[in-house]
This record gives C-alpha cells, structure tokens and sequence, in this order.
C-alpha cells in the first residue's frame, strides 16, 4: 500500500506540472509550447511512463509502443506492477489505486478467483484494476 501512494503522488505531482505548462505560470521560457492556446485540452501529456526508480532497466523503453504496456515477467497471476507506459487514460487507471479497493473487496477479493493469490497481492490486484477497466495492456518480453 506504502508504494500505492507514492506512485499517487507522482500522478498528482505531474498533474500539478502539465496544468502550470498550459497556463503558462512558472516558466522561464515561455517560447515554448507552454505558450501555446490549449481550449479544448485540460493536460498536457498524452503519452505517459510511470517506472520505479529502484529498479534497473538495462533497455531504452519507447513509451509510445502501445496504448498500454506492462513488463511481462513476474506478473504473478496478473500484471507486474513495476513500470507502466502508454495512453493518458490508461496510465490514469494504473496510478490510482485507491479509487478500486472497494470494488476489488466485492468481486475479487476471494482466494479461488486469483489462482492462490489472497488479500491485496499487488500484481493481482493490478491485474484485476485493468480488466475490470477494460485497459488494452500489451505485455512486453523485453
């Protein structure tokens, strides 16, 4: 629960970025696309990477490889919950956490749905948060 929120804060810290980006407040340069008119668009990023930072990633990932992308190893009975990248939207669901503690505690919470897996295993609980959002995670063997 500890690194759901600070994957939490990390979100919201972007958040608080790309919003001072569109208005423009803050910057020292305001040549660059921060000064840009944004009417119909509330944020700023629509491709996303969301990586731990005590984990070693000896390869360039492309955060625009798929509309979601997970590690494929070390899923456990869902999806490995150390790095993210894709769609804004979909990123969105992976970063919020807390919003599905509810909903995993009436449909998923049993022992006999997750193959063995019980309580708030992390990658099953991921897992469950994904589909349950209809979220197109690709998941990469690289």
């Amino acid at each position: 629960i500890m690194q759901w929120h600070s994957i939490k804060s990390v979100w919201d810290l972007m958040v608080q970025h790309e919003q001072k980006i569109i208005s423009g407040k803050d910057l020292k340069n305001q040549d660059n696309d921060a000064s840009l008119d944004y009417p119909e668009k509330h944020y700023y990023y629509e491709q996303i990477g969301l990586f731990r930072s005590d984990v070693y990633y000896p390869w360039p990932i492309s955060i625009f490889e798929h509309s979601a992308g997970v590690p494929e190893f070390a899923s456990n009975a869902g999806y490995n919950d150390r790095l993210f990248y894709g769609e804004r939207k979909y990123a969105s669901v992976w970063a919020d956490r807390f919003a599905f503690v509810d909903i995993f505690i009436r449909k998923y919470m049993h022992t006999w749905i997750f193959t063995g897996h019980q309580g708030f295993h992390s990658e099953t609980y991921l897992g469950a948060l994904l589909k349950s959002h209809q979220v197109p995670v690709h998941q990469n063997s690289e």
